[in-house]
């Protein structure tokens, strides 16, 4: 017997192809729904999330980073996940929670999606990719970029089957740490 979160993390994977369809508006708004519900540091709801639609704008972020941004070109939609660092301390530890409950919540819905990193990244564009993004989008200053994360239709359908893995439960210890190999 297991909960319906561990169910979603066995079901999770990270998805770089996406059927081309649309992603239905009641569902992208029950998706963001649960970013926005997600704890923030002394509940200061600094987290902001940027829905992109736009086919070109899209394309230009899927070239933010040398490797591993491409996907976005071919994503329906994408979500810039955003703290605002003048409501919180920790601005990427706001959002990295709330990219969390995004992509549960996407897996939930049968969708796929991905995490594009873009805090410290390299930029190709003579930036840093946070920096290209936040140029893209017109964002303040204030405002730090977490991640990208596309989302869609999985291109075949066998991407979302539960998977059986071993879980390292070796990772996991009780009271205080013993020496042991990992």
């Amino acid at each position: 017997m297991f909960s319906h979160l561990t169910f979603l993390s066995r079901k999770r994977r990270s998805v770089r192809e996406y059927a081309n369809q649309p992603v239905d508006s009641e569902v992208l708004k029950d998706i963001l729904e649960a970013g926005l519900r997600a704890p923030t540091s002394k509940n200061s709801r600094s987290t902001r999330f940027f829905v992109v639609e736009d086919k070109q704008l899209l394309k230009d972020f899927s070239e933010c980073r040398e490797r591993g941004s491409q996907f976005l070109s071919g994503a329906p939609v994408a979500i810039v996940v955003c703290s605002d660092s003048n409501k919180s301390k920790r601005p990427y530890s706001d959002c990295a929670i709330a990219a969390s409950f995004i992509q549960l919540a996407v897996t939930d819905h049968d969708l796929g999606s991905c995490w594009c990193h873009i805090e410290d990244s390299p930029s190709p564009k003579g930036a840093t990719a946070e920096e290209y993004i936040k140029y893209k989008l017109d964002l303040p200053d204030s405002y730090k970029v977490l991640c990208i994360i596309g989302i869609g239709e999985v291109a075949k359908a066998d991407m979302l089957k539960p998977r059986e893995r071993e879980v390292e439960w070796e990772r996991l210890f009780v009271g205080r740490y013993e020496e042991r190999e990992l």
